[in-house]
């Protein structure tokens, strides 16, 4: 390859890389569990995958193959068109899982047992609860060259409210980031089983639960087509669309650069005359 040809190239590899929005990556996330539904933190968690092939990390997210002390893994390809029939999955130790692929949400979230052994809580673990989910809207369309099969809706205020027998509650408050996703960390003293949960959105409630084995609830939010924008009033400022966060390549630069891969182009055919 030609020195100009190869500049060319590096420099438009990260605009082709890119996966500042959700229809160009594929998550695959989850807790690691003993069979008491406490924790395994430093555990190995190996990404299987069976009719499709993902290989390229995500350029922004990071990969966590190693568990927490709240045993949550996460793993993200940079990945476009998803073959339907492929399925994803992970193993460690004992345990194992696979999953059909989501080709709409283009997420999928598991708990994974160890049904062999006990885990290990960790500080506050009997009053933390980790929600989460993604704020979604239905419709197929194309996002970036890719077709989806609805939208991540970005900067979304999500209230998420727990209530005891007693009648008294407590208010959780977030906004969806740049791919649509909210994630909550509920504190409470209350054994789950006694306490309601409700996550509202666009002023819409939706009924959810936190689970008492393993700590983590994953609750997607459907958005009805046709509501009106979020206008970040959820008492933070509304994450930035995708590629906000992703210097853009300036169009003048990508024009520059063609015209100097043709004039490259031209005078290596010269000179091999």
């Amino acid at each position: 390859m030609k020195p100009l040809l190869f500049l060319v190239v590096v420099l438009l590899a990260p605009m082709a890389l890119a996966d500042h929005a959700y229809s160009h990556r594929y998550v695959f996330e989850g807790r690691l569990l003993g069979y008491d539904g406490l924790p395994l933190p430093g555990r190995e968690v190996e990404f299987l995958n069976e009719g499709e092939t993902f290989l390229a990390p995500c350029r922004e997210g990071l990969q966590e193959s190693i568990t927490n002390e709240q045993g949550d893994f996460r793993f993200c390809f940079h990945h476009h068109d998803i073959a339907t029939g492929a399925s994803v999955g992970a193993r460690s130790g004992n345990a194992s899982i696979m999953r059909a692929v989501d080709v709409a949400f283009r997420k999928t979230h598991v708990i994974l047992v160890e049904p062999n052994e006990t885990g290990i809580a960790p500080a506050g673990w009997n009053e933390t609860y980790r929600v989460s989910g993604r704020a979604w809207q239905v419709g197929v369309q194309e996002l970036e060259g890719v077709q989806v099969y609805g939208i991540a809706v970005i900067g979304l205020p999500v209230n998420l409210t727990v209530r005891d027998p007693q009648g008294g509650e407590s208010v959780f408050r977030t906004t969806t980031d740049a791919f649509g996703d909210y994630d909550l960390l509920v504190e409470t003293a209350e054994s789950p089983g006694d306490l309601s949960l409700t996550i509202e959105v666009l002023g819409r409630a939706q009924p959810a639960k936190l689970e008492a084995h393993g700590h983590r609830t994953y609750a997607p939010l459907y958005v009805p087509a046709g509501a009106p924008p979020p206008t970040g009033s959820g008492g933070s400022e509304p994450a930035p669309a995708p590629g906000a966060a992703t210097p853009r390549v300036s169009p003048v630069l990508v024009i520059a650069l063609g015209l100097a891969l043709v004039a490259a182009i031209v005078i290596s055919r010269r000179r091999e005359r």
